[in-house]
C-alpha cells in the first residue's frame, strides 16, 4: 500500500457532493473522484470510500464508523466486466478502540469501473475464506545498462489465503509513474508463477506496478528507480 495525504483526503470524505453519477456513486462533474457509501454485510451503510481513478496514480480512502473495537476487518471492491462479477480484496485494517477504521492505498481503478462498483467491509473471522486472492510479490528488481528488468512472482488462493499455488500461462503487467503508462505487456509465466519484465528507466523516481491475470486485478507495488 502507498503513503498519500490522508488528512487532506479523508476531509473531503466529510462533504457532501452533488451530480450523481450512478445509483452507487456520486461524482463532481468531470473529476476523477468518485465518492460511494460502503455497506457491511448486512446491507447497513458503516462507512465512506473515495475513489481516484486518475490514470497515474488511481488511489483510495476509506473510512468507516461504528464498528467492532480493535477487530480486523476487510474492504472488498466488486465490479461487473461483460457477463463476469469480479471482487477483489483492497485490503484489511484493525478498527480503532471506538469502532473507527481507516484504509488507503493504490488499485487498479478505472472510470468505466464505477459504474457498477460497489464496496463492501466485512469483519475477518478466523479461517474466513475469500471469493478469490491474487497475491503479487516483487521478486527483484535489477539495472543494467540502462534497463529495468522487473522480477514478479504471482500466486492464487481459493480459501481465503490459507493456500496459495503458483499462477501459470500468462498475466498483463501494467507499470505506470505519476504522469504516463510505462507499459502494458503480456507476460508468461514459469511453473512457479514466476515472469519478467524488461525495459528502459528512467531514474530517480517511484514507478507503480501492477497485473491483470484471468479478469483478476492485483493489489499494486511501489518501484523506486534509484539504484543503491
Amino acid at each position: 500500500m502507498k503513503r498519500i495525504v490522508l488528512i487532506a483526503v479523508v476531509g473531503v470524505l466529510l462533504i457532501s457532493t452533488v451530480g450523481a453519477a450512478t445509483a452507487s456513486a456520486t461524482q463532481i462533474g468531470h473529476s476523477p473522484l468518485y465518492y460511494f457509501d460502503v455497506k457491511n454485510t448486512a446491507g447497513m451503510v458503516v462507512g465512506r470510500v473515495v475513489v481516484n481513478t486518475a490514470p497515474q496514480k488511481p488511489t483510495y480512502v476509506f473510512v468507516g464508523w461504528g464498528l467492532k473495537s480493535t477487530a480486523q476487518y476487510t474492504l472488498r471492491y466488486t465490479t461487473t466486466s461483460g457477463s463476469r462479477s469480479i471482487t477483489l480484496t483492497l485490503g484489511s485494517a484493525t478498527t480503532a478502540k471506538d469502532g473507527v477504521l481507516v484504509m488507503h492505498g493504490v488499485a487498479a481503478f478505472a472510470p468505466h469501473d464505477m459504474k457498477t462498483a460497489q464496496f463492501v467491509v466485512a469483519e475477518r473471522l478466523p479461517g474466513e475464506g475469500d471469493v478469490y486472492d491474487l497475491q503479487l510479490t516483487l521478486t527483484s528488481v535489477t539495472f543494467t545498462g540502462g534497463i529495468q528488468t522487473i522480477t514478479i512472482t504471482l500466486m492464487e488462493s481459493y480459501d481465503g489465503g490459507a493456500t496459495f499455488t503458483p499462477c501459470s500461462g500468462v498475466c498483463e503487467m501494467r507499470l505506470f509513474n505519476y504522469t504516463q503508462s510505462i507499459a502494458r505487456v503480456g507476460v508468461p509465466l514459469d511453473s512457479n508463477g514466476v515472469g519478467s519484465l524488461s525495459l528502459p528507466y528512467s531514474p530517480g523516481g517511484l514507478e507503480f506496478l501492477y497485473v491483470i491475470y484471468d479478469g483478476v486485478t492485483s493489489g499494486t507495488l511501489t518501484i523506486n528507480t534509484s539504484p543503491s
